[in-house]
């Protein structure tokens, strides 16, 4: 059941450009990097915080700034970024084929069975989710297991339970791609800019 919303979130994806796709190694990953620190600057700006510093803990979890939390990600072709007055958490991934054993590797049977079957649509939807979970707890992929499916709200929205506490998460589909962030009870409004465009 999707709760009562209260508050606006602001998810923003830009779309990696052509240039950014050509580099390698270090400079790639500052350069998506950069491209997910504009989006989350638009995400600011659409959310009226303030966010000036982009600092993280030990374990590299992004820390709030003011009161504003944060999180960013990004693949070769898009980024991806949310802030807001809460704890929160995106991931995207790009849907296409992998190994028939991560299935097992990313949901048990339980969780499966919530589904009306594997698909790799499904697969990353379960994916995102706990990705974008784990990253509020400011936990890593490592406690995966303990972070679960509890509910199909509807194609866009899932529960994910980790130890005990519940997340909504609101799914976005564009370009081969999903995203998911921790909705719980915020309207999401999700903003994409192409390639090539100015979103500064």
């Amino acid at each position: 059941m999707l709760p009562v919303v209260t508050d606006i979130l602001y998810p923003v994806i830009v779309e990696i450009p052509d240039e950014t796709g050509c580099l390698h190694g270090r400079d790639k990953v500052a350069a998506l990097s950069r491209h997910a620190r504009q989006a989350l600057a638009v995400s600011a700006v659409l959310s009226e915080c303030e966010l000036e510093e982009l600092e993280k803990d030990h374990r590299g979890a992004p820390l709030p700034h003011g009161g504003t939390y944060w999180s960013l990600a990004h693949k070769p072709d898009y980024a991806a970024a949310v802030c807001g007055p809460i704890p929160l958490g995106i991931d995207i991934e790009e849907i296409a084929p992998r190994r028939e054993d991560l299935f097992d590797y990313i949901a048990g049977s339980s969780e499966w069975n919530l589904f009306d079957e594997k698909t790799w649509d499904n697969f990353f939807r379960v994916f995102t989710a706990k990705e974008a979970t784990l990253k509020v707890t400011g936990d890593g992929i490592t406690k995966l297991s303990r972070c679960r499916v509890k509910e199909i709200v509807d194609d866009d929205h899932l529960v994910m339970d980790f130890d005990g506490r519940e997340w909504l998460i609101e799914h976005f589909r564009m370009g081969g791609h999903i995203a998911s962030v921790t909705a719980m009870n915020f309207k999401i409004t999700w903003t994409v800019a192409g390639r090539g465009s100015e979103i500064m």
